[in-house]
Parts: C-alpha cells; structure tokens; sequence
C-alpha cells in the first residue's frame, strides 16, 4: 500500500497577541504587499495550500494564521473565555496584525475568516488595503488577491 502525503504549510512561526499566541505560516518576500488569508470552521490554515505558492510567487508576502480554537494557536491565559464570536475574532486579527508589525493588509477569508475579515475591515478601514470573502474556500482566492493588488497598483494606491 502505498501513502500519499497531502502538501503542509510549514515550518510554522508564532507571535503573541494579546489573547493568543498565533501560529501562523508566511511565505513570500518580506516587503511584498502583506495579505492575510483566514480560513474557516471546522479548516485550518491547510485549506490555502494551493494559494500560497501563487501569491507569494507573485511577490506577494503571504500570511495564514490559525485563527483562535484551531491547531497550534492557543490562549495565553487558561482562565480566558473560548470565546468564537464574531468580535473575537476580529480583535484576533488587528491584534495579530499589530504583533506582526502590519500597518494596513489585504485581507482575504471564508467562512467565520471572511467573517473576522469583514469586521475588522468594517471597524479599522484604514488598516486594510482590501478585502475579499468569496462563498466558498480558496477556489478563485488567488486571482480575486491578484486582482485587487494591481487595482491598488495601477490606481497608485497603497
């Protein structure tokens, strides 16, 4: 028999944020354009194993956290809520976000991750460069990324 190995995100890096020490994976050049892809529930950062080549082969600087209750991310204080609202999670971003040093990013999510990302959009615009929440997971994530990046290129935004 043989085993198949399914592609991983890795090695994994972490930082503390103010409830959560985040694993994340990153890939890409350091000072490409910073997007943040949010998976959903039940996934884990796993669901954008196709995504992150073709972004960060774009020059894109690539971010995929587990967000709170999911893999290697885990609360700082055993005695903090588990809390999977909706406002938790958009302070999970920002706070990540700010652990990382990113002053504004493309933000990218489905699920309960599209959730948080428009939150955090919604109540911090100026801290994201652009969002995109399709329906369903990463199918047209990359070219929905792509698209919005040389929009904000060719517009001379940044």
């Amino acid at each position: 028999m043989t085993t198949t190995h399914l592609p991983l995100l890795q090695p994994l890096q972490s930082v503390r944020a103010e409830v959560v020490e985040v694993a994340y994976d990153e890939a890409g050049p350091a000072d490409g354009d910073p997007v943040l892809l949010l998976h959903g529930f039940p996934c884990d950062i796993h669901s954008y194993v196709d995504v992150v080549p073709l972004l960060a082969d774009a020059g894109l600087r690539v971010i995929v956290p587990y967000l709170r209750g999911h893999g290697p991310t885990w609360f700082l204080d055993p005695s903090s809520p588990r809390s999977g609202q909706q406002a938790a999670l958009r302070a999970d971003v920002i706070e990540f976000m700010d652990a990382l040093g990113l002053p504004k990013t493309v933000l990218a999510g489905y699920d309960s991750g599209g959730r948080a990302a428009c939150v955090a959009a919604a109540l911090w615009p100026q801290r994201t460069a652009a969002i995109t929440f399709p329906r369903k997971p990463p199918n047209g994530f990359a070219s929905a990324i792509l698209e919005l990046t040389d929009l904000r290129s060719s517009s001379g935004r940044a």
